[in-house]
Order: structure tokens, then sequence, then C-alpha cells
């Protein structure tokens, strides 16, 4: 149930915190460790797939952008949002026929989401330099966000390196699974077969939500009751209101935007 490697973003901020645990505390750089090694075990093992079900990648705006570097002419929408006007029901996508095998699909969510910036770096190039210039820039980027997020205090080039490509190399498609649901986005272990993976996915899809049955299970039967979610937001939406510094109205759209769980 989600990426492999989506827990990395920002573990930088808790590498030297101290949490208490049962009976002892625990530093977040082993936490961080040992959350890396066993999905790195996981992903190696060759018996799993990652389901992504909340999708803000937007590689693909970024491979437009690499045709003609006009931000105007992008169409901000996410990658699923794209691939549900484009795939019929038992299609898939994968980002190494558009992107090739070069660069991955983050260094084009990359380009798109730090135009301003290779922009700027690209503007004096000839057209036949930009794309490679860009693209490194954005390597350069990631490669000091998942260092900084995994790899060890004071670790060497190898190890770094190593765990930048693990991170990097995760093979990500999108399956139509449902006429009636969006494409299901789908990392692929180390290893697992794509034509048995998509013929499993095809034989056991919830059509109602467009997701395997087995992540369905797991949402049924391993949850939170969803009155409890809501009691919260009511209640800290309750304690914002009585402050008479904030705007009632903005302060029930920002609770409306991010609150799935309350009623509309």
């Amino acid at each position: 149930d989600g990426s492999f490697y989506g827990f990395r973003a920002r573990c930088s901020e808790i590498k030297e915190k101290e949490f208490l645990g049962l009976g002892s505390r625990i530093v977040g750089w082993e936490l961080v460790r040992d959350v890396y090694e066993k999905s790195k075990r996981l992903l190696a093992s060759g018996k799993a797939i990652g389901v992504i079900k909340r999708i803000r990648t937007a590689a693909i705006d970024g491979w437009l952008l690499s045709r003609n570097w006009r931000i105007e002419e992008t169409l901000n929408k996410n990658d699923r949002s794209l691939l549900r006007s484009l795939m019929r029901c038992g299609e898939y996508f994968d980002y190494r026929d558009l992107l090739g095998d070069r660069w991955s699909y983050l260094h084009y969510n990359g380009l798109k989401g730090w135009f301003k910036e290779v922009k700027r770096i690209i503007k004096d190039l000839s057209e036949d330099r930009k794309l490679e210039k860009a693209l490194g820039h954005i390597d350069k980027k990631l490669r000091t966000q998942i260092i900084t997020d995994l790899a060890p205090k004071n670790s060497g080039s190898e190890i770094r390196e190593e765990i930048f490509r693990e991170v990097i190399g995760v093979r990500r498609i999108y399956v139509r699974l449902s006429p009636y649901a969006p494409p299901t986005c789908i990392e692929l272990g180390r290893g697992v077969d794509l034509e048995s993976t998509l013929a499993y996915l095809m034989e056991n899809a919830n059509l109602a939500t467009g997701l395997p049955f087995p992540l369905d299970l797991v949402d049924a039967n391993v949850s939170v009751d969803r009155r409890i979610a809501r009691e919260f937001a009511d209640e800290v939406e309750a304690r914002l209101l009585l402050d008479q510094e904030l705007n009632a109205e903005d302060v029930h759209g920002e609770f409306i935007s991010i609150n799935p769980q309350k009623e509309e």
C-alpha cells in the first residue's frame, strides 16, 4: 500500500531527533535506516508490487516542457489525471516507453517542479544542449535530496551512489483496471514479471475502485473508524473558529479541501 520509498521525503528532519519507544529511546536515524533496509529487502524479494493511490507526479508535463520549454503549453495535471483521458480499460502505460531509460520519471517530474530555476540555467544554451543541461541539474538536486534523507552521516561516495540509484531505479507504470475509475499507479519490485503482474491485476480488480482487491480488503479490515477522524477535524476546526484573527469562511474552506472524511 504505497510507494516502496514513499517515506523518504523529509527524513533528514528527524535524523538527529530522539523518540521515546517501548521502554527505550530511539534516534531518528536508526528508524530511517531500519525502514529503508526493510523496504529495500521487500523490493528485492521479487514478490511485491506497490500500489500508489495518491498521485502528485507530473512527469508527463515535464516531458512536454522538454519539447519546447514553454510552461504555458503544459497541461497542469498530474499524470494519472492525464492518463485517465487517454487509456482504455486493460491498457497500461510505462514511463520508460515515453522517457527512455537514461532519466527516470522523477527527473522529468523535477523538470516541472523546478522549471523557473531550470529556465534560468538553460536560457543562453543552444537547443541541442538544453535538455542535457536541464536534466543534469535536476539529477544533482534529486541526488542531494535523496542522499540527505537516507544516507548515513559521513558515508562514502559508493554508499551514497547506491542509495541514490536504488531510489530512482524503481519502475513505475499505470494500469487501467476499470472503466469507472482512473488508472492505478503500480511500482514493480525487482524481478517482478510485468506480464504476470498485469494478468493478475486484471483478474483481481475491484471495478468500483479500480484497485486490486487485496488492497481494498486491507483498507476495509485495517482502518480507523471514520467518525474518529471526523470528530478530530471538527474539534480542530472549532478551536480555529474561536480565534478572532482568523476569517471563518477561510477556515471552513481549508477544511473542506483537505478533509475527505467530512460530509459535503
